[in-house]
């Protein structure tokens, strides 16, 4: 069993120890918040921003695999977000 019972007191202190190394992976600004996650990059190159998104989400996606989770990709998306101009 790679879980602990939802509801339990020392749920979110045994997953916040387990996801602890995760926090280092990543090299751009995130939130967390339970068990989801918002990564998020700011630069004026659409293809700079989609080659540093994917090699992060490579990351989150390689640590999941070693850490017997998996990343649900029906839940995972990205989010463009510009000025028109």
């Amino acid at each position: 069993m790679n879980s602990v019972p939802q509801g339990s007191k020392l749920g979110p202190l045994l997953f916040s120890a387990f996801i602890d190394n995760i926090l280092a992976l990543i090299d751009i600004p995130f939130l967390l918040y339970a068990v989801d996650r918002v990564i998020y990059f700011q630069n004026g190159n659409l293809d700079f921003i989609t080659q540093v998104l994917n090699r992060n989400q490579q990351k989150i996606q390689e640590w999941a695999q070693s850490n017997a989770m998996r990343v649900n990709t029906k839940k995972n998306g990205i989010r463009v977000v510009s000025q028109v101009s």
